[in-house]
């Protein structure tokens, strides 16, 4: 790392040094993961120490035998351990004067090296454009037990959210306010998911209801035809939309798995509240962050109460700040040019 006036410069291989205590959730996400993901199953026990890149028995094509492990069959190339990349951010963040998305690819770092990806996989229903995935449920059969993978065509590791084995590395034990776990593209820090202790931050994006007499849906049950015009006002009203898959639906996802397309599954399917945020204390705002006591403004790593990733994980879909230095506005996430606020 180095830094001068205008910007800090960060040189990373984005390969983490994880040793971890293989505890139940990373346990229970072993467990439950697709059959065919394996050579082998029950070869993990809780308590168990695992090194990153070790072979726990997956099934990997892309990966040597043997070595660099945790990347399960179907998944996109390994990731290259020698591979450097430089990333320079804007040393003195400052807000944004219009929206900006934050994209595909990489959005920022996480304190360890590792990239931040955002909430998207890239593609969306049917290729339309519309109905954009969200990528814990149709990447998530493609992540590790530390919630990473590697892909974006460059075979680049990278998480998109908040996940146990960043946790342990960071000693996050949730006894007070959480620190700092990485540093988006616009120069804001990322903390992890408490506000305080015991206390999780609370993410103000919610899930659209469907129901044919839902204010959020479009008049009939389950049905994908319409969209807000501005998912940040939903005052704003909708819009009609290329059809979606309906609520009742199964979906395929990579790995021959499908998924029901319940609400929560695209990005379309969330809207911001600003009550929410209005709460104060933990309650985020839009861009998933806030500014309280002498911290500073910062963004959260959002979860739900059983401690899984929360839309929109870290940051967005906007960035608070200027994106600046490797990184840019997006052309992805819904954020299209208006004042801010």
């Amino acid at each position: 790392v180095t830094s001068d006036e205008d910007t800090v410069r960060v040189e990373t291989n984005s390969i983490p040094g994880y040793v971890i205590e293989v505890t139940q959730p990373i346990l229970d996400w072993y467990n439950d993961y697709q059959d065919a993901a394996y050579r082998s199953t029950g070869t993990l026990v809780l308590g168990d120490t695992v090194h990153f890149g070790a072979d726990i028995g997956l099934s990997v094509a892309n990966c040597p035998e043997g070595g660099n492990g945790w990347w399960p069959a179907g998944g996109a190339a390994c990731a290259d351990s020698e591979q450097g990349v430089v990333f320079e951010f804007p040393a003195t963040p400052e807000p944004a004067e219009e929206a900006c998305a934050t994209g595909l690819g990489p959005v920022g770092l996480w304190t360890n090296g590792v990239i931040v990806y955002n909430w998207a996989d890239g593609f969306s229903y049917a290729g339309q454009g519309v109905w954009q995935h969200y990528a814990v449920p149709f990447r998530s059969k493609g992540m590790d037990i530390c919630l990473g993978h590697a892909g974006g065509g460059m075979g680049q590791y990278h998480h998109h959210s908040y996940n146990e084995c960043l946790r342990q590395e960071i000693g996050d034990e949730g006894d007070g306010h959480s620190p700092v776990y990485g540093y988006a593209g616009d120069g804001y820090p990322i903390r992890g998911p408490y506000h305080d202790e015991g206390v999780l931050t609370q993410s103000c994006w919610a899930r659209r209801d469907y129901a044919a007499d839902s204010a959020t849906g479009c008049g009939a049950d389950g049905e994908r035809t319409c969209q807000f015009v501005d998912a940040t006002d939903i005052s704003q009203g909708m819009e009609a939309v290329s059809r979606g898959a309906t609520t009742s639906e199964l979906v395929r996802i990579d790995y021959d798995t499908d998924i029901a397309a319940e609400s929560g599954v695209y990005l379309e399917d969330y809207y911001y509240e600003a009550s929410c945020t209005a709460q104060g204390d933990g309650y985020l705002d839009e861009h998933n962050g806030h500014d309280h006591d002498e911290v500073g403004y910062h963004y959260h790593a959002t979860v739900d109460a059983d401690m899984n990733p929360s839309f929109p994980l870290a940051h967005g879909p906007d960035y608070y700040g200027r994106a600046g230095g490797s990184f840019a506005c997006g052309t992805s996430g819904g954020g299209r040019p208006r004042p801010r606020p």
